[in-house]
């Protein structure tokens, strides 16, 4: 066995100055552990391997690595004692580099700790536990460290993730704000905010708020980013000036717009006239509307986008338990439509054609999907929450109320029709249409949000679920469903700063009126005439929310009502 040559006693990378420690270090060593592989040489009458036998002060002896490199040039000595060159000597010293320019594993042993001591379950315990004591004394000891929440969330996201694909993230963050206010750190680098001053920095500063992080690239289409999954707020924002008109009030308002929403709501009452008990399922619709709202991919590309490795290697697994994205007659229908023209004046599609444009047909057949699946998200989820809190026994009165509305109002604009835009803000409120967190990016420089300073590129959001709920000193008793806070005069302003269901800024929902007319729409068509209870097979247990993380839905993928025509004598009362 050979070793690096360091002197133990005088600790330098040389035994030229210092040739009597050499035999006091071999001399307690016994002779078994002695180089074998080179000639030995007289010392005082006793024959000593060359330096590379020597041991390097403080750690164990290295095996394995054995020294023979010939020295090139003249011989050498240390004081007293000369080791003649020999074509059958092989020795090495880190003082002796330039002589052995090829000798690198035995010279990045010297005065190293041992490979054998690197290896060895001892050190990498010790090691392991240094780095453990540096990481939790860098989490807690940081500038985030300030920020209330659980203690797991200084050093790991894995809980918040476990949430998230249990489909309970939401529910789990406002669990933590219940717990520890409006302000919570939920990951090592994220934290949520249900202040209005928090929305306002993080989704309304320089007009469109912060940057979204790479969740969004979940939503991409066909590939393609679309306006929802764009990151910079730049590109965000030449993609809405294209398309913004189409969703403005005025547009939506205008007689084809309106007459379109009109036929639909028509069509859904007659489907629940001609069902033979007058039962209707308020959850599904139409086949293609069916296998929007009822996509289940969403798990699986959760796990892709976290570790595309491990999604690779469960892919088969997951596939049983969350299914690959399959909404075919959707992609058909926008594709084909996105080919063809003659697209009405007033859709997207329309603008997105025009002569100026730089999108292909997989583009806009993209942006159009996105949004066809944002609104059958939006209006659906929110509907079919609503019409099940307005058929239990505590909210029976407000179908009368509305019907009473209605018949004082016929021909009224929505903007007249007030208890129906009460009853709908607390749907909105209690059910909102994106419940979840929308993640924004600190920007460069950091930010200090509801006074807790945030470096850059931290994870920042609010989830509209516990912007309703937390604050309760604007939405007194928020788990009530109680649309007659909506008719109060008295900090009115603060509720409608804090009604949350559709985002704020230049990033919220470019489709909030042409949801809110649908909505008024149906609400308006089917209270008018009917009034709906559950039907028998229906729990409330199967009406939870299932977290869809942009959406929700109920647990048991349907909202059962029964249809119960109003006479003319209970239409007067």
């Amino acid at each position: 066995m050979c070793f690096g040559a360091t002197c133990p006693t005088c600790s330098k990378k040389s035994w030229r100055g210092c040739g009597s420690h050499v035999r006091q270090v071999l001399d307690g060593v016994p002779e078994s552990q002695w180089c074998t592989c080179t000639p030995r040489t007289k010392i005082d009458g006793k024959e000593y391997p060359p330096a590379a036998a020597m041991q390097i002060p403080g750690l164990s002896w290295i095996t394995g690595i054995c020294a023979k490199r010939r020295p090139k040039g003249r011989d050498f000595s240390t004081p007293g004692i000369k080791i003649p060159h020999s074509e059958k000597s092989y020795w090495s010293s880190p003082d002796l580099d330039w002589r052995f320019p090829s000798s690198k594993a035995v010279r990045s042993l010297a005065g190293r700790p041992s490979t054998m001591l690197l290896l060895s379950p001892d050190f990498i315990a010790g090691a392991a536990a240094l780095l453990l004591v540096i990481h939790v004394v860098v989490r807690l000891t940081s500038a985030m460290a300030k920020v209330p929440g659980p203690v797991v969330s200084n050093f790991t996201s894995l809980v918040l993730k476990w949430n998230e694909l249990g489909a309970n993230r939401t529910m789990y963050l406002h669990d933590l704000h219940k717990k520890y206010g409006p302000v919570v750190r939920v990951a090592p680098n994220e934290v949520s905010f249900t202040s209005a001053a928090a929305l306002k920095e993080i989704y309304g500063s320089g007009g469109s708020g912060y940057d979204k992080t790479e969740f969004y690239d979940l939503f991409q289409v066909y590939g393609k980013r679309t306006m929802f999954s764009t990151l910079n707020k730049g590109d965000h924002a030449k993609r809405r000036r294209m398309i913004g008109d189409r969703y403005a009030n005025s547009n939506v308002m205008k007689t084809a717009p309106l007459a379109g929403i009109q036929v639909r709501s028509k069509k859904f009452i007659e489907r629940c006239v001609s069902s033979p008990d007058g039962t209707a399922d308020v959850f599904d619709d139409e086949e293609m509307m069916h296998q929007v709202a009822a996509d289940d991919s969403l798990k699986n590309r959760l796990v892709q986008h976290y570790s595309p490795t491990l999604h690779r290697v469960v892919s088969n697994v997951l596939a049983s338990f969350a299914k690959p994205r399959s909404i075919p007659l959707a992609d058909n229908f926008v594709i084909e439509n996105a080919k063809e023209d003659g697209a009405a004046d007033f859709t997207v599609l329309n603008r997105l054609k025009e002569k100026n444009s730089v999108l292909d047909t997989i583009d806009m057949a993209a942006e159009c999907l996105d949004h066809m699946a944002a609104g059958i998200d939006t209006t659906g989820d929110v509907l079919c929450f609503l019409m099940w809190e307005l058929s239990q026994p505590r909210s029976i009165k407000y179908q009368r109320l509305l019907r009473e509305e209605f018949r004082n109002k016929p021909d009224a604009p929505f903007d007249e029709l007030t208890l129906l835009d009460a009853v709908l803000n607390e749907g909105l409120r209690c059910f909102p249409a994106i419940p979840m967190s929308l993640p924004r990016y600190v920007p460069q420089g950091g930010r200090v949000i509801d006074g807790f300073s945030l470096p850059e590129k931290t994870v920042v959001s609010c989830q509209s679920f516990s912007v309703h709920r937390i604050n309760d000193d604007v939405f007194p008793d928020p788990d009530k469903f109680y649309p007659e806070r909506w008719l109060e005069t008295d900090g009115d302003a603060d509720r409608r700063r804090l009604q949350w269901a559709f985002s704020s800024g230049g990033r919220g929902c470019i489709g909030k009126h042409l949801a809110m007319a649908e909505m008024k729409t149906l609400l308006r068509d089917v209270y008018s005439q009917y009034e709906t209870e559950p039907d028998e097979s229906m729990s409330t247990e199967s009406m939870a929310m299932d977290d869809q993380l942009i959406s929700s839905r109920p647990l048991g993928k349907r909202c059962l009502l029964k249809f119960v025509p109003v006479t003319e004598e209970e239409k007067n009362q």
